[in-house]
């Protein structure tokens, strides 16, 4: 068993600075508190995180950001097959930038670059089975959005390239290793239209994509990658209350088997094809 609290303060303030810059700022503190059988090391610590970001607009259509920020991560219970089960390991402070540009290239299609590096530390479970807190996951990647509209087709894609290495490790055997559970690439593609001919009525696709992703620490062991595409279709009524939506989804829409994730060599099997129906209405 374990018991844990966290006190904070927060405070975020943004200022503008003529017609193009903005300054962007957060300060946290607090007192986290964590103790039990189970926890590793018991702490009562206080903790002061720092964020910032400047954004300058360079045009109306072209916008340039950068931004640094910090928070604090909980540590990992070891998994029920490490020599140290359900031990929790302490906490500590991840630290990420990024640096980025958002494009209107039309008043319907927008586009966001952005890349960062993130550093935590890395958690794993090592040769002897001990899972345990040792080096810096290291994390340096680019993500492209695109947003729009066109054709009467509402579109949103994601692309995320994603350099995933461990650094600083007591082990050899894990330096320079990727990542457990993270893919080195990953999408999403979503175009939903309207019905031609039916209206109220709108459909939508979907595809969720990941690369291979190692299950251990030393990377000899991986799952494969996916692709996995869904179907919909959506019914509105707006006179229906003060506004009520009908929705039928398909996921897994070709019933693929996969694996989505292998957190600590344990692994989650996907869903297979479902059939969801869903009501919301607006009161």
């Amino acid at each position: 068993a374990q018991d844990s609290a966290n006190d904070t303060f927060f405070v975020t303030d943004s200022i503008a600075i003529g017609e193009r810059w903005e300054v962007l700022g957060s300060y946290q503190s607090g007192r986290y508190r964590q103790s039990g059988a189970q926890v590793v090391e018991p702490a009562d610590e206080r903790y002061d995180l720092k964020s910032f970001g400047v954004r300058y607009a360079m045009s109306p259509r072209l916008a340039l950001y950068l931004s640094r920020g910090e928070a604090l991560e909980l540590g990992g219970t070891a998994p029920l097959a490490a020599a140290n089960a359900e031990r929790v390991l302490p906490s500590y402070i991840s630290r990420q930038w990024e640096a980025g540009a958002r494009v209107l290239v039309s008043p319907r299609l927008s586009l966001e670059l952005a890349a960062f590096e993130a550093r935590k530390s890395y958690e794993y479970e090592d040769a002897t089975g001990e899972f345990r807190q040792d080096g810096t996951q290291l994390h340096r990647g680019a993500e492209l959005k695109a947003i729009g509209v066109g054709y009467g087709v509402q579109i949103y894609a994601s692309l995320l390239l994603l350099d995933a290495k461990i650094r600083d490790a007591f082990d050899p055997a894990v330096n320079g290793k990727q990542a457990v559970n993270v893919p080195e690439r990953s999408g999403r593609l979503i175009l939903e239209s309207p019905i031609p001919g039916a209206p109220r009525w709108s459909a939508n696709v979907s595809l969720n994509a990941s690369g291979s992703r190692p299950v251990n620490a030393t990377n000899t062991a991986t799952i494969p990658g996916y692709a996995i595409w869904g179907a919909g279709m959506r019914y509105e009524r707006p006179d229906w209350l003060k506004g009520t939506t009908l929705r039928v989804d398909v996921d897994n829409l070709f019933d693929r088997g996969h694996w989505i994730e292998a957190p600590f060599g344990t692994l989650f099997l996907g869903e297979p094809r479902g059939i969801f129906a869903r009501v919301v209405m607006r009161l």
